[in-house]
């Protein structure tokens, strides 16, 4: 709901978990939600993630490389 309704301000918390988090097994689940949102649902995921790479913590950019490793950089 934070991604879909949340705008910006969502996604950044979300990936801030997911940085923080990463070794967490819980990660894995929320990376593999973010994806299927992106793939199903269409929601831009990982292009309005790369946006925010540069105003972000560090949690944020390692929440974003997680997506990108899941994703495959080409998306």
């Amino acid at each position: 709901m934070l991604v879909r309704k949340g705008e910006e301000a969502g996604l950044c918390a979300v990936l801030e978990v997911l940085g923080h988090r990463s070794e967490d097994p819980d990660s894995d689940y929320i990376a593999y939600r973010l994806r299927e949102l992106q793939i199903f649902d269409q929601v831009p995921i990982l292009q309005n993630a790369r946006l925010l790479r540069d105003l972000s913590s560090e949690n944020v950019r390692d929440g974003l490389g997680q997506l990108e490793e899941l994703f495959g950089r080409e998306v």
